[in-house]
């Protein structure tokens, strides 16, 4: 009889140290996407794709004639994002990509006509990713859909034999083209080859906001866990001193998850900055892997699949995290025009509301404000700072914000962007030395200046900002 461990039957708590805990989701399956509360991944036991929320585990197997003359005898759900599903499933011998909306019956083949089989990986704001094949002449491409099977794209890039997707974000997707890992943003023109110098192959798995990660393999150096963040030059192994094979399969605001040695992986961006996850098993478990990380700020949730004697179990390493408020706010430059410190702290379309002062140069910032708050921790792992805010003056008003780094006692530009008329939340993360931004009592201080780079057809402009908060991993 199978037993699931979820929610209110039973969840194992195995470890708060480094304030890690670690949940079995369900036995005899794996865990493959994780969005929010909501994990994807199959059931070994019966070879159904299925989720995981915090009310339960749904089956997710199809279980309908697919249309293709047989029903469904084995599925996998492998991507999860704002109530989409996707996967693929076998009917008849035969691997058609599928997509869920949280029920057996919503289920939808992706297959695009021209193609003999075919499977989803990923899925971001509607948008979905993954393969197409033509067996009768052993070609593989890459191809993006956008909900339904005559939808498909295909992204395979020009002077390539054969490629593959396997991650989407907000604007782009990752995979490889002949066995060199690659980027796109949306068409096949646009691929960017990733492929380190001095690396026999490489792939890429999963991609989000500038980081893209995977794994690379050369002579004398073995498979090594690989992060990107747009070009090939950009190349870092995130390999541990002394491990003999890595890998890395998620990655989200900063962070990368996957495997090292046969031991589920943490990352900030750095090969010392390694964290085993799977000491947070208790006794028992050979081996483990992480295959996502979902991160909000409030709370990171990594999913995967550990294993010991009797099978494996699809299991979730969370973390809670702190939130560090505004407790001071200076409008430098500028005219409020309405709201103030209250109207930062909670995202809730209560804004802060501010319009441009009087400067003398326009290199000069016409908003400009100070935040002030304490960090319960001096010397944290990572720093990030979420900025929600939008301009009436949309793609022309430029968001500038610095942080202020104790130990130079100056401030860093970490962010310019181009803003929005709607709102939009920006997550910058300093994962390299962030105790260098928190003062000796917790301190911690940022600036955001606003200015007009192009023209501007509403007058005067605004500037609004809805929740303004620091994060520090752990509570």
């Amino acid at each position: 009889m199978k037993t699931l461990l979820i929610s209110a039957i039973a969840v194992l708590a195995i470890s708060a140290r480094a304030n890690w805990t670690c949940s079995v989701l369900w036995e005899d399956g794996n865990a493959y996407a994780v969005d929010g509360n909501v994990v994807v991944g199959s059931e070994n036991w019966v070879g159904h794709g299925g989720y995981w929320h915090t009310s339960g585990y749904v089956h997710g197997h199809g279980g309908i004639n697919s249309g293709y003359g047989s029903s469904y005898d084995y599925s996998v759900v492998t991507g999860v994002h704002d109530g989409q599903q996707v996967g693929f499933g076998t009917p008849g011998g035969n691997i058609r990509a599928l997509m869920w909306t949280g029920s057996p019956g919503s289920m939808i083949v992706m297959q695009p006509a021209g193609w003999t089989d075919s499977h989803l990986e990923d899925v971001c704001a509607g948008r979905q990713v993954g393969s197409v094949y033509d067996n009768s002449n052993n070609v593989g491409h890459a191809g993006i859909w956008s909900g339904t099977a005559a939808s498909f794209q295909d992204l395979h890039p020009s002077g390539y034999g054969r490629s593959r997707a396997f991650g989407i974000s907000i604007d782009a997707q990752v995979g490889d083209a002949d066995g060199h890992a690659g980027l796109w943003y949306g068409t096949a023109t646009s691929f960017v080859d990733l492929h380190p110098d001095g690396y026999d192959w490489s792939i890429a798995y999963d991609v989000s906001e500038d980081q893209q990660v995977g794994r690379a393999a050369a002579p004398g150096t073995g498979v090594v866990a690989a992060l990107w963040c747009g070009s090939a030059a950009s190349f870092v192994s995130l390999h541990p001193a002394g491990a003999v094979e890595s890998s890395a399969t998620g990655v989200s605001g900063g962070q990368q998850v996957g495997e090292v040695d046969n031991h589920a992986a943490y990352w900030l961006g750095t090969a010392a900055s390694h964290v085993d996850l799977h000491s947070y098993l208790p006794a028992g478990y050979t081996f483990s892997e992480a295959t996502d990380i979902w991160d909000n700020g409030d709370v990171t949730n990594i999913v995967g699949s550990a294993y010991d004697a009797v099978g494996g179990r699809a299991v979730m390493w969370t973390r809670q995290n702190t939130n560090v408020p505004v407790v001071a706010l200076d409008v430098v430059r500028g005219i409020v025009t309405q709201g103030g410190l209250s109207s930062i702290g909670v995202s809730d379309d209560i804004k802060l509301r501010m319009r441009p002062g009087i400067v003398f140069s326009t290199m000069l910032s016409r908003i400009l404000i100070q935040v002030d708050g304490t960090s319960p921790d001096l010397n944290p792992s990572m720093l990030s700072l979420f900025i929600e805010s939008g301009s009436s003056g949309g793609g022309a008003i430029e968001q500038m914000v610095r942080m202020y780094d104790f130990d130079a006692n100056a401030y860093e530009t970490i962010e310019l962007r181009m803003m929005t008329v709607a709102d939009k939340a920006v997550r910058l993360t300093i994962t390299d030395d962030p105790g260098r931004f928190v003062g000796p009592s917790g301190e911690v201080r940022a600036i955001a200046g606003y200015r007009a780079l192009g023209p501007v057809f509403v007058y005067p402009w605004e500037v609004y900002v809805d929740r303004i908060r620091w994060v520090v991993p752990g509570t």
